[in-house]
């Protein structure tokens, strides 16, 4: 699950579909949720201990990524 570091919304949807995964998804599936644009961390809108507290308390992987070419 993927969500942009820079725009809370993106994080608040994906609380709302890792919820859908629990519910509904096979339990033995890996969830890995990935905040992205790491380069922009002047921009953050969503501090790092929120999100790895919500991977925690889905048992998911966290980890956090930039796909920008230039960095």
């Amino acid at each position: 699950m993927v969500y942009d570091i820079a725009k809370h919304l993106t994080y608040e949807n994906a609380e709302r579909w890792l919820k859908e995964l629990q519910d509904h998804a096979d339990s033995n599936i890996v969830i890995m949720l990935v905040g992205n644009k790491s380069d922009l961390r002047h921009l953050r809108a969503v501090p790092t201990e929120e999100a790895k507290a919500l991977a925690g308390m889905c048992l998911c992987v966290y980890v956090f990524v930039c796909c920008s070419h230039e960095v």
